[in-house]
């Protein structure tokens, strides 16, 4: 019973410490190669390369303005804009 409850306190915590996204971007031919050290040595990372594709997030970007499917926080962002990076931003989420 105890575990039982434990378990679903972490459920709930982890619902709890959820965050929206406030930005967005839209990439194509994404890489990854290792960056570094041995593949056996603690500074072995990989880097990630991608094709940012501007007309994709701008139009990513203009369907999620539009969008409206209910009432709470994350079914609109009526103002959600291109800004030309290329990425979208939601000025209202961004001020929270």
């Amino acid at each position: 019973m105890q575990f039982l409850s434990i378990a679903s306190f972490l459920a709930l915590a982890t619902l709890e410490s959820s965050k929206l996204h406030s930005q967005a971007v839209c990439v194509t031919n994404r890489h990854y190669s290792p960056s570094g050290g041995t593949a056996w040595s603690p500074s072995y990372n990989w880097k990630v390369n991608y094709e940012l594709l501007p007309d994709a997030t701008n139009c990513a970007c203009n369907y999620y303005r539009n969008r409206n499917t209910g009432n709470n926080q994350w079914d609109k962002c009526p103002d959600c804009h291109f800004v030309g990076n290329p990425r979208c931003e939601c000025l209202r989420r961004m001020r929270r």
